[in-house]
């Protein structure tokens, strides 16, 4: 009985043994799946990471962009403005211009009979130059 029981108790050993070695390798290749979904999570976070700061700098970029559309904006109606005023302006001085053009006229009527009754300015007559004498060759003078 004693082979028997030894055969049982080796049979049972061997077993264990077995069954150890096979958790062993158990642990070792969830360790190595841990270690590569670690390696994995890592990567992940570093990109999220990445992520983040794309999204912060584009949140500033809308930002900074939306401001300057604001002042451009408020620019242009300040220009648009500004280009209405000097349109009243440009209006205001023509009619001014017109006026006094008027005037002008009005008075320039009333000076032409008096202008027609002077006489006629005496035209200008210049003075002939005498000619000049032609330069005898000899030194001599007769």
């Amino acid at each position: 009985m004693s082979d028997n029981a030894d055969k049982k108790m080796r049979i049972l050993i061997w077993i264990l043994a077995g069954s150890c070695i096979l958790n062993l390798i158990f642990a070792f290749n969830a360790g190595q799946k841990r270690k590569i979904a670690v390696s994995k999570y890592d990567d992940l976070d570093a990109r999220l990471v990445e992520i983040e700061l794309r999204y912060k700098n584009a949140v500033q970029s809308y930002d900074a962009i939306d401001k300057q559309l604001k002042e451009a904006k408020k620019d242009l109606q300040e220009q648009q403005l500004y280009g209405e005023t000097l349109k009243d302006t440009l209006q205001k001085e023509q009619k001014k211009s017109q006026g006094l053009q008027e005037e002008l006229d009005k008075l320039k009527t009333k000076t032409t009979p008096k202008a027609a009754a002077r006489p006629a300015p005496k035209p200008i007559v210049k003075a002939v130059d005498k000619p000049k004498q032609k330069a005898s060759k000899s030194n001599l003078d007769w």
